[in-house]
Order: C-alpha cells, then sequence, then structure tokens
C-alpha cells in the first residue's frame, strides 16, 4: 500500500513539475519508471522463484486469494470494537507519541505552506493507516507500519508544542495548546478507563 501510495505521489510530482517547466518531463518519467520497476523486481523475482519449482498456485493462493478472503471477512462493527480495545491497549504504554503524531497531524494539515513534501507526509501516513485497517483485526504488530509515520508526525507535534512555549505571543499559544490538549484528552480518557 505504502509503494502504491509513493507511485501516485511521484506521479502527482511529475505532473506538477512539467506544469511549471517542460524540461523536467523525461527526468520525471524516468524516476517514476525506475521507482515502479524497482517495486516491482522482488515479487516479481519471488513469483518467478516459485513458478520455477512448480509452487506458483499455493504461492498466489497464499498471497493473494487467503489474504483478500482475511482482509474481507470481518464484519465492519466488529472491526471498530477492535479497534476501541487495540486502542486503549495502544494509549496505555505509547500515549504520548499517539498525542503527539496527531498534534503533529494538525499541524501539517493547517499549515500548508510550511512544508514542502506536504502530500507524501499526509498520504504516507494515510497509506500507514490503510495497511493497519485493511483486515479489520488490529493486532498489536499491525501498527509497527504506522509507526514511522507517527514518528515523523510526533516530532512535528513536539517542535510545534516547543515552538508555541516561546516567543512574544506566548500565552496566547499556551491557552491555545491547553485547550487542543483537554480536547485530545477528553478523546483519549474513556479509551484508557475502559482497558
Amino acid at each position: 500500500i505504502n509503494a502504491l501510495a509513493l507511485a501516485i505521489y511521484l506521479l502527482y510530482i511529475v505532473c506538477v513539475d512539467v506544469r511549471t517547466d517542460k524540461r523536467t518531463l523525461r527526468r520525471g518519467v524516468v524516476r517514476l519508471a525506475a521507482f515502479c520497476a524497482g517495486t516491482a523486481l522482488i515479487p516479481l523475482a519471488f513469483t518467478l522463484y516459485f513458478a520455477a519449482h512448480d509452487a506458483l498456485r499455493p504461492f498466489i493462493f497464499w498471497l493473494v486469494t487467503y489474504n483478500a478472503h482475511y482482509a474481507f471477512s470481518l464484519p465492519f462493527s466488529q472491526s471498530i470494537g477492535i479497534l476501541i480495545h487495540q486502542s486503549a491497549w495502544l494509549l496505555t504504554g505509547q500515549g504520548l507519541l499517539w498525542l503527539f503524531a496527531y498534534a503533529g497531524l494538525v499541524v501539517v494539515v493547517s499549515r500548508k505552506n510550511m512544508f514542502r513534501d506536504r502530500g507524501l507526509i499526509l498520504l504516507w501516513s494515510a497509506a500507514s493507516v490503510a495497511g493497519v485497517c485493511i483486515g479489520g483485526y488490529f493486532r498489536p504488530h499491525y501498527f509497527v507500519q504506522l509507526l514511522p509515520a507517527a514518528a515523523m508526525l510526533a516530532g512535528f507535534g513536539m517542535t510545534w508544542f516547543a515552538t508555541a512555549l516561546s516567543g512574544a505571543a506566548r500565552r496566547q499559544k499556551l491557552q491555545k495548546t491547553l485547550v487542543y490538549g483537554a480536547l485530545a484528552l477528553a478523546f483519549v480518557q474513556p479509551f484508557l478507563v475502559n482497558c
């Protein structure tokens, strides 16, 4: 999912570059083709290996058929219950990471001109969330693929928080921080109580 999201982002960058400078079309297309070829190379090598050893049918079953069945076998209402339970469990041990990641997400979304690669950050985060959500079971190890994006967003959130506490408008920013923090705590608190 992350590779697909990155390919879409690279295609978008190529289109934006072409609008501003026609000479960058070739370079952008070459970069996009190299990324897609590199992304396809490993799965292609595995597929050829299994085909050469007369194991292509089981390989496709376990890789595609079984995973597709697994991804869509759980009803949405049951998935929500599992998400709430697992979120409560994760927040007890990693609450600060997720709180700062949420703050960082708010910063990235609200400050459009501050981040050059804002689209990549948001797309990467969304693809990571989609990877966690795909099966609906939300097992703890599924969240590992979300950690890099969450850590980056948490860094933005901590930077914003540190900046908000310094400077001339410190009191007003501190008040906003306290309000946002209280809202986040109000959201998180029911999960912590029901653990």
